[in-house]
């Protein structure tokens, strides 16, 4: 389980958080850098999570590649 407190995609997801970027007008699917609280973004951006970005529209990016459920074992 990834303990934060943006919304949680899918538990098993490379990219399980749902998030939006400061400055930014969408949202992203992303996951947190080491402990956090940075992100890596599923269309490859970098930065801190400012919120997770409700109301806001997907990322086109994000949303037209997989975010494939994670191989590695926990």
């Amino acid at each position: 389980m990834v303990a934060t407190n943006y919304p949680v995609y899918h538990e098993n997801a490379r990219y399980p958080l749902v998030v939006a970027l400061p400055g930014g007008r969408v949202r992203h699917y992303a996951r947190l850098i080491g402990e956090g609280p940075a992100v890596s973004t599923l269309c490859r951006k970098r930065g801190e999570a400012d919120g997770d970005g409700a109301g806001l529209p997907f990322c086109r990016a994000c949303d037209g590649r997989p975010n494939p459920i994670s191989q590695q074992s926990r």
